[in-house]
């Protein structure tokens, strides 16, 4: 039997015997004071709901009842609380769940903790090589339907939609680098590079573009003159963030590791198929942005006129600031509330949240004109 469930069988008892021995009309808290200290007030938690990402974590707090508090998550998939602090580590699967805080008297109290998946806007895959005249298909997701498709510069070749799927037709004559872009009912946009290529020419595929700090992305050489011989090198083309241009590892395993970064960088490719010859070479620019926000947490604050309290974390070097963005239930895109320094880990919005409606929010790391790929978090109607 778990200490709670003896507390309150021994208080039941107790309470059975001094209400037959104690005069009417005694305080509602007097049976408790007998026992234990009681503050007065109702028990609460705080906050009473909060959202977050999977593997966020919130802080719970309790007051009122009889201090000496316990908590739990009510669910066996509902993630995992520190059950003395309060600490709670949201499940990496979305869903609705319930965290109970226990005072020493067996009250008990309840808060709601929304874990969802992301809301933003992707476009898959980020990268495709398609060969003149190839077809590949690109799929949106997330965001709000219905979406919007584009293609830029439009002589790479053709695109068809239908829902969220499009298909990319290459050009059986053009070869370079293009993107292709959707659109949702929010304004919101997302992209991926395509690459056409020829088999002949020689060019240098990545399989992401851009990246962001630390990460790593392969590089793909094709065409050229046989018998080829493929060799890499990096420099920095224009870096708002310096710490150095990143690592190599050459062809036929050929990747790109960025270091902190934050800019552009240029990788060129030389193909030495002869020895006696000059090699013939291409480049390409791998756009490297800051990291993204990670772990964002939102939650309505406790008491007055409607304010949501976020917080995110941040590790990253390079960054000056962040953005925040608002979408609201009666938005058609969002909008920007809000800028804070470097240093900054939370923002409180007080710009005129309007009651009963729900909210998504979006964090941008920003560095000059580079701003990260956003952190999203959702709270429901309070």
């Amino acid at each position: 039997m778990s200490t709670v469930l003896r507390r309150r069988l021994v208080i039941g008892v107790l309470t059975a015997i001094f209400a037959i021995l104690l005069p009417a009309g005694c305080d509602e808290f007097a049976l408790v004071d007998l026992f234990y200290e009681h503050t007065g007030e109702d028990l609460a938690i705080e906050p009473g709901a909060a959202a977050l990402q999977p593997s966020g974590t919130v802080q719970f707090s309790g007051s009122g009842g009889a201090p000496g508090y316990s908590f739990r998550v009510a669910e066996a998939d509902g993630g995992t609380i520190d059950s003395e602090t309060g600490l709670y580590t949201a499940p990496l699967e979305p869903g609705d769940f319930t965290i109970e805080i226990t005072d020493r008297a067996g009250a008990v109290s309840s808060a709601t903790v929304y874990v969802a998946g992301s809301t933003l806007l992707r476009i898959e895959p980020a990268t495709a090589a398609v060969e003149q005249g190839e077809k590949r298909e690109f799929t949106a997701s997330r965001g709000k339907s219905p979406y919007v498709f584009g293609l830029f510069p439009g002589n790479l070749g053709t695109i068809a939609s239908a829902g969220s799927v499009v298909e990319f037709t290459a050009s059986s004559e053009e070869i370079g680098e293009g993107t292709v872009t959707v659109t949702d009912a929010n304004s919101s946009t997302a992209s991926a590079r395509v690459y056409v290529y020829d088999g002949t020419t020689l060019v240098l595929i990545p399989d992401r573009n851009p990246i962001h700090q630390g990460e790593r992305t392969g590089l793909t050489p094709s065409g050229g003159i046989e018998p080829h011989d493929y060799q890499l090198s990096v420099e920095s083309e224009n870096l708002v963030y310096d710490d150095g241009p990143g690592t190599l590892v050459q062809p036929p395993d050929g990747e790109y590791i960025a270091s902190d970064s934050i800019g552009v960088v240029r990788i060129e490719l030389a193909n030495r198929y002869d020895a006696e010859e000059e090699p013939e070479t291409t480049s390409l620019d791998i756009t490297v942005l800051p990291a993204p926000p990670s772990n964002l947490n939102a939650s309505w604050t406790p008491q007055g006129k409607p304010e949501v309290m976020l917080s995110w974390s941040y590790e990253k070097p390079g960054i000056d600031g962040f953005r925040i963005e608002r979408l609201s239930e009666d938005d058609e895109e969002y909008r920007l509330i809000g800028v804070v320094p470097s240093a900054v880990r939370e923002y409180r919005d007080t710009n005129g949240l309007a009651p009963g409606q729900s909210h998504v929010y979006r964090i941008f790391a920003r560095a000059g004109d580079y701003d990260s790929e956003p952190g999203s978090i959702s709270i429901p109607r309070r």
